[in-house]
C-alpha cells in the first residue's frame, strides 16, 4: 500500500512543493534537468533525473508542475528490465 507523508512542505530529494523549474533544478545540482514538457492530467512533466540507485534499484525521477509552473508531484519510476523485490500495488 502506498504511503504518503507531509513535512514542512518538503517534496523529493531538496525540493519544496511549489518551487519553479528553475528552482528545482538548482537545488538538484548536477542531476536534475530540463526536458521537453510532457502533459499529463492536470500538470506538466519539465524537470528529470535520469537515474537515481535507490536500495540498489535504478529510477528515473519526473518533476511536475501545475499550469503556474510550481512544483506539485514527483514520479519516481523503475527503468531495470525486472525487480523482483518490487511489489505492484
Amino acid at each position: 500500500m502506498p504511503i504518503l507523508t507531509y513535512a514542512k512542505n518538503l517534496g523529493y530529494g531538496k525540493t519544496e512543493w511549489g518551487m519553479t523549474p528553475e528552482q528545482v533544478i538548482n537545488v538538484e545540482k548536477d542531476r536534475a534537468k530540463l526536458i521537453e514538457a510532457q502533459q499529463y492530467l492536470n500538470s506538466w512533466g519539465k524537470v528529470g533525473i535520469d537515474t537515481v540507485i535507490i536500495a540498489g534499484d535504478k529510477y528515473k525521477v519526473l518533476f511536475l508542475f501545475d499550469h503556474y509552473d510550481k512544483l506539485i508531484q514527483v514520479n519516481i519510476s523503475s527503468i531495470e528490465p525486472y525487480i523482483p523485490s518490487l511489489i505492484n500495488f
